[in-house]
């Protein structure tokens, strides 16, 4: 088929919906990804939130993706989820380092006070 306009004059799309809306799916991925790579936990929620929204949708209306996209799906889902785990330790550590530290200043001012 080529881009030619249907009747309706709109161009021909070659991709059909449900490629297209998993395309959007792994677009949306990618940028959590990347935004949580940055640090910017807010873009993730609300990226989050978006792919919530679409995959609603996917799961009632959407026929199932081929097995390259679902194995890229998965393959970005899978470093998401590292990527979040990393960063929960990472933050962990620094709030145990922040406490060790009070507890460390707090010991020194008890013995200043002495």
């Amino acid at each position: 088929m080529s881009d030619s306009p249907r009747p309706s004059g709109r161009p021909h799309d070659p991709a059909p919906p449900s490629a297209r809306t998993y395309e959007e799916v792994e677009r949306l991925l990618e940028k959590q990804l990347e935004e949580l790579r940055r640090g910017d936990l807010e873009a993730v929620q609300e990226l989050g939130g978006r792919l919530d929204a679409i995959l609603r949708v996917i799961s009632t209306s959407e026929a199932p993706p081929d097995t390259g996209t679902r194995q890229r799906l998965v393959r970005l889902q899978d470093t998401l989820e590292l990527a979040l785990a990393q960063q929960r330790d990472e933050v962990s550590a620094k709030r145990a380092r922040l406490r060790q530290g009070r507890t460390t200043l707090q010991a020194y001012r008890r013995d200043a006070e002495r």
